[in-house]
């Protein structure tokens, strides 16, 4: 059996969250997700926010342990994106699928 010599692609060893959902509580809502299969060398999840298809910014960054994270809910306007992120111990970091609620969430 040979071995290729070219490089492994970016990707290899590095997937993203995966079955982002959103289940809407009293104030707000609380966003979870799987950790994707290639689990090893996850720091972190970096969850985003956009509002109104506006850039997206860092609200949290939360333990690769932690598989959900809570938003309170400002306003029935609008409407919020989100983006949660795996990130690698080496710097990788894969977005998975946005997600999208009606309203402004923080």
């Amino acid at each position: 059996e040979s071995k290729s010599s070219e490089p492994q692609a970016a990707s290899a060893g590095h997937g993203a969250p995966q079955g982002i959902v959103a289940h809407y509580t009293n104030n707000g809502a609380t966003i979870f997700w799987t950790a994707p299969a290639e689990t090893a060398g996850i720091s972190n999840y970096q969850v985003e926010i956009s509002k109104n298809g506006g850039a997206f910014s860092v609200a949290s960054t939360v333990p690769s342990s932690q598989l959900s994270f809570d938003v309170t809910k400002a306003s029935s306007t609008g409407w919020t994106s989100f983006r949660i992120s795996a990130v690698y111990s080496d710097g990788t970091i894969v977005d998975g699928k946005v997600f999208g609620l009606p309203g402004q969430f923080n």
